[in-house]
């Protein structure tokens, strides 16, 4: 459970903030295309960062913005 909790940690925080909150807004609209969620994502300084240090070959460094 320990190994778990430290890969989840490792994860940008954007996305596992979506990620959470992606059940209740299928339990109100099972059909939703869950577009808020992605543009809060891929729109996010996170996933910026993410590409940057992808592109440059090092770790990202997530502010969770």
């Amino acid at each position: 459970m320990a190994q778990i909790c430290q890969r989840l940690l490792g994860h940008a925080p954007v996305t596992m903030r979506v990620t959470r909150e992606m059940p209740a807004a299928l339990a109100v609209d099972p059909n939703t295309d869950g577009g808020d969620g992605i543009r809060t994502c891929y729109g996010s300084r996170d996933f910026a960062e993410g590409v940057r240090a992808f592109l440059d070959r090092r770790p990202a460094a997530r502010s969770g913005a």
